[in-house]
């Protein structure tokens, strides 16, 4: 399924579990989000933050690509995310910013994450001017890659020769 689940339980223990993404069929989680937001499902029962998520995964494809290290099977998933970005920002692109923070019930500060600021922060971590950079950047690497293959990860400096 495009919602793997994960339980760990080493022995008696407080159990963590929880759904979780990873890049190796991001087509499949997007479509999973598609039929979600087509048949109404409660945003109770969605994954949480998914849309600015995917702003996060683009911005770091982005760099992960420019510097080698991606894997074929996370580039073989790129299209339908890059798609996705792509079409989403034609909407959040007319989002305003919300501040950056507001007071919850209690007082406390509260961060407020919505898909455009979280696509323009990517954009920016990932060195692109603006979203529209970041997407037609992460559409020329893989343009690339498809070209010429996957080059090889560079060498960190740690390593001896």
């Amino acid at each position: 399924t495009g919602w793997i689940h994960a339980v760990y339980t080493p022995m008696d223990a407080v159990v963590f579990g929880g759904n979780f993404l990873h890049g190796l069929d991001m087509s499949d989680q997007l479509k999973i989000y598609c039929l979600e937001t087509r048949t109404r499902v409660q945003d109770r029962f969605r994954f949480p933050h998914f849309c600015p998520i995917m702003y996060y995964a683009g911005g770091h494809y982005l760099t992960q690509m420019k510097s080698g290290a991606i894997c074929q099977r996370e580039m073989e998933t790129l299209p339908a995310l890059i798609d996705a970005l792509d079409a989403w920002w034609k909407v959040h692109s007319k989002e305003s910013l919300p501040p950056s923070s507001a007071s919850s019930k209690a007082g406390k500060r509260k961060i407020v994450v919505t898909p455009a600021t979280a696509a323009r922060w990517a954009a920016a971590n990932a060195g692109a001017e603006t979203v529209e950079d970041m997407i037609a950047s992460l559409r020329k690497e893989l343009d690339q890659y498809i070209q010429h293959g996957i080059p090889p990860k560079p060498l960190s400096s740690s390593s001896s020769s």
